[in-house]
Protein backbone atom coordinates (compact mmCIF):
# COMPACT_ATOMS: atom_id res chain seq x y z
CA UNK A 1 0.00 0.00 0.00
CA UNK A 2 3.07 2.56 0.83
CA UNK A 3 4.71 1.77 -2.53
CA UNK A 4 1.23 2.47 -4.03
CA UNK A 5 0.49 5.60 -2.45
CA UNK A 6 4.49 6.95 -2.87
CA UNK A 7 4.76 6.35 -6.71
CA UNK A 8 1.12 7.74 -7.30
CA UNK A 9 2.32 10.63 -5.67
CA UNK A 10 5.35 11.07 -7.77
CA UNK A 11 2.84 11.15 -10.58
CA UNK A 12 0.98 13.82 -9.35
CA UNK A 13 -2.06 11.46 -7.26
CA UNK A 14 -4.40 12.91 -4.66
CA UNK A 15 -5.00 9.72 -2.67
CA UNK A 16 -4.40 9.91 0.99
CA UNK A 17 -2.58 6.74 2.31
CA UNK A 18 -5.90 5.18 4.15
CA UNK A 19 -7.63 5.41 0.58
CA UNK A 20 -5.31 3.33 -1.13
CA UNK A 21 -4.48 0.90 1.89
CA UNK A 22 -8.44 0.52 2.02
CA UNK A 23 -8.25 -0.34 -2.14
CA UNK A 24 -5.43 -2.72 -1.81
CA UNK A 25 -7.46 -4.36 1.17
CA UNK A 26 -11.07 -4.58 -0.98
CA UNK A 27 -8.73 -6.09 -3.70
CA UNK A 28 -7.42 -8.93 -2.02
CA UNK A 29 -11.47 -10.00 -0.57
CA UNK A 30 -11.66 -12.49 -3.91
CA UNK A 31 -8.57 -14.06 -2.78
CA UNK A 32 -9.95 -14.46 0.83
CA UNK A 33 -13.40 -15.55 -0.31
CA UNK A 34 -11.83 -18.37 -2.43
CA UNK A 35 -10.17 -19.71 0.95
CA UNK A 36 -12.79 -21.61 2.37
CA UNK A 37 -12.99 -23.52 -0.87
CA UNK A 38 -9.39 -24.27 -0.46
CA UNK A 39 -9.64 -25.60 3.40
CA UNK A 40 -12.94 -27.85 2.13
CA UNK A 41 -11.00 -29.58 -0.53
CA UNK A 42 -7.39 -29.75 1.65
CA UNK A 43 -10.16 -31.09 4.35
CA UNK A 44 -11.44 -33.75 2.17
CA UNK A 45 -7.91 -34.64 0.56
CA UNK A 46 -6.44 -35.12 4.22
CA UNK A 47 -9.40 -37.45 4.92
CA UNK A 48 -9.06 -39.81 1.72
CA UNK A 49 -5.58 -39.49 2.08
CA UNK A 50 -5.54 -38.20 -1.48
CA UNK A 51 -3.27 -35.32 -2.01
CA UNK A 52 -4.19 -34.46 -5.46
CA UNK A 53 -7.58 -33.22 -4.37
CA UNK A 54 -5.79 -30.29 -2.28
CA UNK A 55 -3.88 -29.34 -5.56
CA UNK A 56 -7.86 -29.30 -6.97
CA UNK A 57 -8.05 -25.40 -7.65
CA UNK A 58 -8.65 -24.93 -11.42
CA UNK A 59 -6.45 -22.68 -13.70
CA UNK A 60 -9.37 -20.97 -14.90
CA UNK A 61 -10.44 -20.19 -11.32
CA UNK A 62 -7.37 -18.67 -10.14
CA UNK A 63 -7.93 -16.75 -13.60
CA UNK A 64 -10.96 -14.91 -12.88
CA UNK A 65 -9.93 -14.35 -9.49
CA UNK A 66 -6.50 -12.61 -10.23
CA UNK A 67 -8.79 -10.67 -12.51
CA UNK A 68 -11.33 -9.68 -10.20
CA UNK A 69 -8.96 -8.93 -7.76
CA UNK A 70 -6.78 -6.36 -10.24
CA UNK A 71 -9.76 -4.65 -11.76
CA UNK A 72 -10.69 -3.72 -7.97
CA UNK A 73 -7.12 -2.11 -7.27
CA UNK A 74 -6.92 -0.89 -10.57
CA UNK A 75 -10.06 1.31 -10.21
CA UNK A 76 -9.34 2.23 -6.88
CA UNK A 77 -5.99 3.69 -7.50
CA UNK A 78 -7.84 5.61 -10.33
CA UNK A 79 -10.64 6.92 -8.73
CA UNK A 80 -8.38 7.75 -5.57
CA UNK A 81 -5.37 9.35 -7.51
CA UNK A 82 -7.14 10.77 -9.87
CA UNK A 83 -5.66 8.92 -12.47
CA UNK A 84 -6.00 7.63 -16.43
CA UNK A 85 -6.48 4.47 -16.74
CA UNK A 86 -2.98 4.77 -18.55
CA UNK A 87 -1.07 6.13 -15.83
CA UNK A 88 -2.60 3.62 -13.41
CA UNK A 89 -0.89 0.40 -15.71
CA UNK A 90 2.59 2.59 -15.35
CA UNK A 91 1.98 2.67 -11.89
CA UNK A 92 0.97 -0.70 -11.31
CA UNK A 93 4.11 -1.64 -13.97
CA UNK A 94 6.63 0.11 -12.40
CA UNK A 95 5.56 -1.48 -8.39
CA UNK A 96 6.02 -4.93 -9.99
CA UNK A 97 9.35 -4.12 -12.19
CA UNK A 98 10.94 -2.55 -8.90
CA UNK A 99 9.34 -5.26 -6.73
CA UNK A 100 10.44 -7.66 -9.43
CA UNK A 101 13.91 -6.37 -8.98
CA UNK A 102 14.08 -6.78 -5.88
CA UNK A 103 13.29 -10.07 -5.62
CA UNK A 104 15.86 -10.98 -8.37
CA UNK A 105 18.67 -9.15 -6.02
CA UNK A 106 17.99 -11.35 -2.77
CA UNK A 107 18.08 -14.50 -5.02
CA UNK A 108 20.95 -13.55 -6.18
CA UNK A 109 22.35 -12.35 -2.63
CA UNK A 110 21.11 -15.94 -1.54
CA UNK A 111 23.06 -17.90 -4.65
Amino acid sequence: GYLLWHLGKGFGGQARFEQIRNTVIFSLLPVIMNMPFEIIYTGIAINRNDISLASHQSTLVNWIIWLISFRILMVGIARFNRFSKTQTLIVWFLIVLFLSAIQGLLYLARH
